[in-house]
């Protein structure tokens, strides 16, 4: 039997294991055999083991400090002299002990290999490593699972499959359909399950938000994506516009068009809707504000008109698509502010000639402007822009750093459209 093997033998039939536990944990913390561990809440056996190993009486020890040093100086007046603490130590745990800074180093290295990885399969998926890269707060769930990195580079696999075969926005596809289709298990993108809340991770640094918490702004986000988790709560609102169904005008349009009612249609209805469109005019005004709309209805009750409530879902993009497929020519409105430009700017860029931008000239947004303060990650969602008079406008905004609303222009509009 070698000494190591002797060694190991003697300190394990011995009530060593506390001992050499705190001893281990010092020298995981110092990276070095150097400081001491007390005796004070140890058991009398444990006192006994350690005093006589020392020479020592045990009454002397019970509330002492044990100095790692020490104890190797008295390993080295024992047969185990040649053997250090340390090589004790680690044939005792029968593993390769390790400072936390070494482990720290190992696991960062790990890390930047498992994200360079990731990387060099899936480039698509870079801008989204970076994030990990930095390890904000919202992804501290999501490094527990890297230390399976088999099952979490086959995760990433699926992921990138789901980013690069997203539908459509303008399309959409139902969120169990969607997860059977990427993996062949239609709960795989539940919110609940990992890959949903990866999905949700990566769909917000994508949109450039925070990761939403509520169960609507998830279907939103997912949404703007063309997944749909809810058709029900995926509505629009208008008013004073009809439809035809299967050939046939439909009874529900035609009572609220002929009572001049605004309805909020949900996504399940328009997705049996075969045509839409304004039944004494090709105009069709959009306004981004439901209050501003309605403030309008009240003053011009029989204008075709339809508020996206801020943001364009799925929903107010199938009716859109219908009234342009059907000559209709959209007058849209917006906030003066970056989320309001950018969605004008994805409406002109969508429906070109068919879309016409109304009431957001640099005149009407000098008119319009607030002491509303816009931050600087706000203001940087305007260098995505692509139409000309937007440009315009949010060169101005960037200097103001201002935002400005529809309820200040609305009188006008509203003397706009009674004058047609």
């Amino acid at each position: 039997m070698d000494k190591r093997t002797e060694a190991v033998a003697f300190f394990r039939s011995e009530p060593f294991l506390r001992l050499f536990t705190d001893f281990r944990n010092k020298y995981e913390s110092l990276g070095r055999i150097g400081g001491s561990v007390s005796l004070k809440t140890y058991e009398e056996a444990e006192i006994i083991a350690v005093a006589e190993f020392l020479g020592k009486p045990p009454e002397k020890m019970r509330h002492k400090r044990v100095s790692l040093e020490a104890f190797e100086k008295r390993l080295a007046v024992t047969k185990f002299e040649e053997l250090t603490l340390f090589e004790i130590l680690q044939s005792y745990f029968g593993e390769r002990i390790v400072s936390k800074k070494e482990q720290v180093a190992g696991e960062a290295q790990r890390l930047s290999s498992l994200f360079a990885t990731i990387e060099e399969r899936y480039p698509e998926l870079s801008f989204w490593v970076s994030v990990l890269r930095e390890k904000p707060p919202s992804t501290y769930l999501f490094f527990p699972w890297m230390e399976e990195e088999e099952h979490f580079l086959e995760l990433m696999q699926q992921l990138n499959l789901a980013f690069c075969r997203r539908p459509d926005p303008g399309d959409g596809e139902r969120l169990p359909k969607f997860s059977q289709r990427i993996t062949g298990d239609p709960h795989a993108f539940d919110t609940e399950k990992k890959l949903g809340k990866l999905w949700i991770h990566l769909l917000s640094t994508a949109e450039g938000i925070p990761v939403p918490r509520s169960t609507e702004g998830i279907a939103e986000l997912m949404e703007t994506y063309g997944v749909l988790r809810d058709d029900l709560m995926n509505y629009v609102t208008c008013a004073n516009l009809l439809a035809e169904e299967e050939g046939n005008l439909h009874p529900v349009w035609w009572e609220a068009y002929r009572k001049n009612l605004a309805r909020n249609v949900t996504l399940r209805e328009l997705v049996s809707i075969d045509r839409i469109y304004p039944a004494e005019t090709k105009e069709v005004f959009v306004v981004e504000n439901s209050g501003v709309c309605s403030m309008i209805l009240d003053e011009a009750p029989t204008v075709p008109i339809v508020a996206t409530q801020g943001q364009v879902k799925l929903s107010t993009w199938k009716l859109l698509d219908s009234l342009v497929e059907n000559g209709a020519i959209l007058k849209y409105s917006g906030d003066f502010d970056p989320e309001g430009l950018k969605m004008a700017d994805l409406i002109k860029k969508r429906y070109e000639g068919n879309a016409v931008l109304w009431h957001m000239s640099l005149k009407d947004y000098e008119k319009s402007v607030t002491d509303v303060v816009l931050p600087e990650a706000r203001l940087k969602k305007l260098d995505t822009l692509e139409t000309l008079e937007l440009i315009e406008v949010a060169k101005v905004m960037r200097k103001k750093g201002k935002s400005g609303y529809q309820e200040a222009l609305v009188e006008e509009m509203i003397r706009e459209m009674k004058s047609v």
